[in-house]
């Protein structure tokens, strides 16, 4: 009796790899393909419908008696949610930074370690050129916090000193003080070893804070979703 082969997998490339059937995307992660094109289709389907919120307000005004509160309402819902999605984006870009400081920061470290075990002397120009990119990506970092709107104060440096959130002040901080060790003519190993220390604990300290943040807004607009959409169907 023999038996049909089943079709072979399609591929789909958009901005990763197909592997085995699976796109993975930029972080390794699997996406099933059907899983993908759903995906995209609600997002096709979400663009192609123009909502103009005002117009929907006057219209439910309009219909309404004058002192009905539902498009209020309606309005500071549809507020709440933007707000929502604001903040958990703002989140999952700090997520992103810090991410990407403590990958680097590996290298880095070992480095340092490696130095401490064999009981040389650091050399500046070495270690700098493991450090750059770190240095880059919380510069990058420290200017995207300049214009947050939604998960704290944005980061100034002024005259006056610092003002921001403590994760854009202490990894400020804890940057300047490598650099500034780093770019001496003469390295002080114990230094050294204290600020490479002190720098990776912000990092991996904010880091897990921005993570419960972002676990934390993402719960929340949950619950504002299932009691403002509690009750309409799935169909």
């Amino acid at each position: 009796m023999s038996t049909e082969n089943p079709p072979p997998e399609t591929s789909l490339t958009v901005g990763g790899d197909v592997k085995d059937g699976n796109i993975i995307v930029g972080d390794g992660n699997k996406v099933q393909q059907g899983d993908f094109v759903s995906r995209d289709k609600v997002i096709q389907n979400i663009q192609n419908v123009n909502i103009d919120i005002e117009k929907l307000i006057t219209a439910l005004k309009d219909s309404l008696p004058e002192d009905d509160p539902a498009p209020q309402h309606l309005l500071d819902v549809l507020k709440s949610f933007q707000n929502y999605h604001a903040a958990l984006h703002e989140w999952k870009e700090l997520h992103n930074f810090l991410n990407d400081v403590l990958h680097q920061f590996g290298q880095f470290s070992l480095e340092i370690d490696r130095i401490e075990i064999a009981r040389e002397r650091p050399d500046p120009r070495s270690l700098c050129r493991l450090w750059r990119p770190i240095s880059q990506t919380v510069n990058a970092l420290m200017e995207w916090g300049k214009n947050i709107q939604y998960i704290g104060r944005p980061f100034v440096k002024s005259d006056q000193g610092l003002q921001g959130d403590p994760w854009a002040i202490e990894m400020f901080i804890a940057e300047e003080n490598l650099e500034r060790l780093l770019k001496s003519t003469s390295v002080d190993t114990n230094a050294l070893f204290d600020a490479r220390s002190e720098f990776g604990e912000k990092a991996e300290t904010h880091m897990y804070l921005a993570d419960k943040k972002l676990r934390e807004t993402a719960d929340e607009l949950y619950n504002l979703s299932r009691i403002v959409l509690g009750g309409l169907g799935h169909e």
